[in-house]
C-alpha cells in the first residue's frame, strides 16, 4: 500500500473517530440538559394543566380601602340594584369564612357545617372587630376579639359571659342574601333594602369545567364596563389590534353586530361574529353570544371553528369601595386545552380596554348618532338602548336625595361636597 493511502485512511479514520465523539458528547449533553430541565417543564406543564387565577390589582385601591367608612358615609346609595358575583363557589370550602367588599361594604361569606353560604356584615357590633378573621363553628361566624357568635341572620346568638335570653335584641348586624349557582357566589344588593326581584338565569348548562380567571382594578363605573358590551363598534377600533407584529402579518380580526341589540326584562342580549383572517385570505369565523344579566353580571359563550371546542365565560363587575372604582373579573369554562392556551389573551384585550375606562369621564347625556342617512340603525342605538334598559337598575333620584338628607341630619359634614347626587 503506498505511503499516501496509508495517510488518506488514518485521516478518514480519525475523522470518523471525531465525528463519532463529537456525536457521543452532543447526545450526552443534550441527555444531561434533558435531565436538568425535564423538572422544569413537568411543573410548568403541571401549573398550565391546573385551573388559575390572575388579579391585576390597583395600587390605588390600597389607599381607597383605608378610607372605606368614610366613602360609606357619602356614598351609600350610588350602586345599581341587582346581583354580584363575588366569589368562585370553589374558593370558599365547607368552614371557610372570605372578607370581600362590594358595593361600599365590607362582607363575611362563610361556609357552614351544612356547607350552605351566609354572609353578614364584616365588623361585630360588639366592639367592630372583623368577623372574617373569624372562625366557622357549626354554622355560625366567631369573632375573633371576643368570640361572640352569629348565625346566617346577623343575630348573636352566643355570648361567653351572657345568657341568650340576656342578649339584646340589638345584638345584630346586617345579613345579605346569598345565591350559588353556576360556580358562582352571588350577593344581593338594593338600596332600600328590597328582597331579590328575580334570579340570574343558568350560565353554564352544559357543566364545563372551571379552566382560569382573570380579575382587574378599573377607575370607572360598573356600568361603564357593562356598556362596553353593547358598544361592539369599539370592537374594531381598539381590539383588532391584539395581535401585534410579526403575527399581525398574517392574523388580524375582523368584528360584525349581528340583528342588533335587543333587551328583554332584566336580561340584554347580542351575537357578534368574530371573524379570524389567516394570510388574508382564509377566513374563520365564529360567533360570540352575549347575554347580560342585570347591572353586573354578563355570559358570553362560543363554539369555536373547525371543531376546536367550546368555551363559557361569566363576567362580573363588582363595585368596590365607591361606584366608580370596580374590580372586573372573567372566569372561565372550557373543555378544549387549545382554548385554555389562548386564555390570557382576554387579559390582554381588556387592559386595552382598561386605559380608555381609567382615563373616561361618565356622561350622563353623550351624543349620540342613533341613525345613518338611510334610516339603518348604528351602533350608537345599541347604547342608547342599553342606557334605557341600566335605568331599571339604578336607584331611584328620590331614595338617593332621601339618603343624603337624613346623613346631613346625622351631622355628615362632607355630604354637601360629596354628594352621591354628583354622580347621577
Amino acid at each position: 500500500m503506498a505511503p499516501s493511502s496509508v495517510w488518506i485512511y488514518g485521516a478518514a479514520a480519525l475523522a470518523m473517530l471525531c465525528g463519532y465523539g463529537a456525536l457521543q458528547v452532543t447526545c450526552y449533553g443534550i441527555w444531561i440538559c434533558g435531565l436538568l430541565v425535564t423538572p422544569f417543564l413537568l411543573i410548568l406543564a403541571r401549573r398550565i394543566a391546573r385551573p388559575w387565577e390572575i388579579h391585576a390589582k390597583d395600587k390605588s385601591f390600597a389607599e381607597t380601602a383605608e378610607r372605606l367608612k368614610a366613602d360609606l358615609a357619602c356614598d351609600p346609595f350610588a350602586f345599581p340594584t341587582g346581583w354580584y358575583s363575588v366569589l368562585r363557589a370553589g374558593e370558599i370550602q365547607r368552614l371557610e369564612v372570605r372578607e370581600v367588599v362590594f358595593c361600599g361594604q365590607k362582607v363575611a361569606v362563610f361556609r357552614g357545617q351544612d356547607s350552605t353560604l351566609r354572609a353578614v356584615d364584616a365588623f361585630c357590633a360588639h366592639l367592630g372587630a372583623n368577623l372574617a378573621q373569624g372562625n366557622v363553628i357549626g354554622n355560625s361566624l366567631r369573632c375573633p376579639f371576643h368570640h361572640w357568635m352569629y348565625n346566617g341572620e346577623g343575630k348573636v346568638t352566643g355570648v361567653p359571659w351572657a345568657s341568650k335570653n340576656t342578649i339584646p335584641d340589638s345584638a345584630c348586624v346586617p345579613a345579605f342574601t346569598v345565591l350559588e349557582q353556576d360556580d358562582q357566589v352571588y350577593l344581593w344588593h338594593s338600596a332600600d333594602k328590597q328582597k331579590p326581584t328575580w334570579t340570574p338565569p343558568v350560565c353554564n348548562p352544559s357543566g364545563l369545567p372551571f379552566q382560569c380567571s382573570c380579575s382587574i382594578d378599573i377607575r370607572a363605573k360598573a356600568r361603564s364596563i357593562a356598556e362596553n358590551l353593547a358598544d361592539t363598534a369599539h370592537f374594531t377600533y381598539i381590539h383588532q389590534n391584539t395581535w401585534q407584529p410579526p403575527v399581525s402579518h398574517f392574523l388580524r380580526n375582523e368584528w360584525d353586530l349581528q340583528d342588533g341589540y335587543k333587551t328583554d326584562g332584566i336580561t340584554a342580549t347580542a351575537e357578534v361574529i368574530n371573524t379570524y383572517i389567516v394570510l388574508g385570505k382564509f377566513r374563520l369565523p365564529h360567533v360570540l353570544k352575549i347575554r347580560q344579566l342585570g347591572p353586573a353580571m354578563a355570559h358570553i359563550s362560543s363554539e369555536l371553528p373547525m371543531g376546536l371546542g367550546r368555551f363559557e365565560m361569566i363576567q362580573s363587575c363588582v363595585p368596590f369601595a365607591t361606584s366608580k372604582q370596580t374590580t372586573l373579573t372573567q372566569r372561565f369554562y372550557c373543555n378544549s386545552p387549545l382554548i385554555r392556551l389562548s386564555l390570557p389573551l382576554s387579559l390582554i384585550e381588556v387592559c386595552s380596554d382598561r386605559k380608555i375606562w381609567n382615563e373616561q369621564r361618565t356622561l350622563e347625556r353623550p351624543v349620540l348618532i342613533e341613525r345613518r342617512a338611510d334610516g339603518a340603525e348604528t351602533v350608537d342605538a345599541s347604547i342608547a338602548k342599553f342606557r334605557r334598559w341600566f335605568r331599571q337598575f339604578e336607584p331611584k333620584r328620590e331614595i338617593i336625595a332621601d339618603q343624603v338628607d337624613k346623613l346631613a341630619d346625622d351631622g355628615c359634614n362632607s355630604c354637601s361636597e360629596k354628594s352621591p347626587l354628583n354622580d347621577w
